[in-house]
């Protein structure tokens, strides 16, 4: 069993392992999970990649996207971080599998890595993008400190994209 890095009220953080890949399967295989991300996964041999490249990233710079653990629900998604590239030093992510949509774990886990994150770090900047048409995302990101600063356009994607960064002063209310 893979200790948790950080709880909240709800879920705790963990790294994935290799037995986590059906439900990373059930997650990143979503086509409507993925819909405003990345085309989503075929197979559990992508998933296994991705875990691995995971703890890989982990083990280079002390982030992943942590898989979220219910109690009575197993892992139900991710949420964390990558390594950024441009002026922030991190970029916050998360997804949560469609049947947990609707009950505030986004918001809760988006939360929690954030304050995890800025206590092991203290002063690092955290931003995050999302399409324009997922308002649910953008309501996590204001859930969870940061704040709109531009649209910016993303190769990746293909597409503008909004842009958010840590507020620091909505740290300390």
């Amino acid at each position: 069993m893979t200790a948790a890095l950080f709880c909240s009220a709800r879920l705790s953080m963990r790294l994935w392992r290799r037995d986590d890949a059906e439900a990373g399967f059930e997650l990143w295989g979503d086509p409507e999970v993925m819909r405003h991300i990345e085309p989503a996964v075929s197979s559990l041999a992508e998933v296994i990649a991705s875990i691995d490249a995971g703890r890989r990233h982990f083990d280079e710079h002390g982030v992943q996207h942590f898989a979220l653990e219910h109690p009575s629900a197993g892992v139900i998604g991710c949420c964390g971080f990558n390594a950024a590239e441009g002026d922030a030093d991190f970029e916050l992510v998360f997804h949560i599998a469609r049947q947990h949509w609707g009950r505030g774990f986004a918001s809760e886990a988006a939360k929690s890595a954030v304050d995890w994150l800025q206590a092991t770090r203290p002063g690092a900047t955290i931003e995050a993008a999302t399409a324009k048409e997922n308002i649910g995302a953008q309501r996590v990101l204001e859930r969870a400190g940061l704040r709109l600063i531009e649209e910016r356009w993303f190769d990746d994607t293909q597409r503008f994209e909004l842009c958010y960064l840590l507020d620091q002063s909505a740290l300390n209310s």
